[in-house]
């Protein structure tokens, strides 16, 4: 993430090797923002807004009932 100039400036490194970031972006990005953040797997977790976290439900949802036998 810290190569990604979307993401970068925003990191806030912790003592302990994890870090945060808080970004505020347009209503009509948050689903753009959710696919950036869906390619880096369990490394990251999205803690709002409730579209975010609710699109992100929707696409684990997804995966899960591709995968369900």
């Amino acid at each position: 993430m810290e190569s990604n100039p979307r993401f970068g400036p925003y990191i806030q490194h912790k003592e302990d090797g994890s870090g945060a970031l808080a970004i505020q972006i347009a209503a009509e990005d948050m689903r753009f923002y959710v696919d950036l953040i869906w390619q880096l797997g369990d490394e990251v977790k999205i803690v709002g807004p409730a579209e975010a976290t609710a699109y992100m439900h929707q696409k684990i949802e997804s995966m899960r009932m591709l995968y369900h036998r």
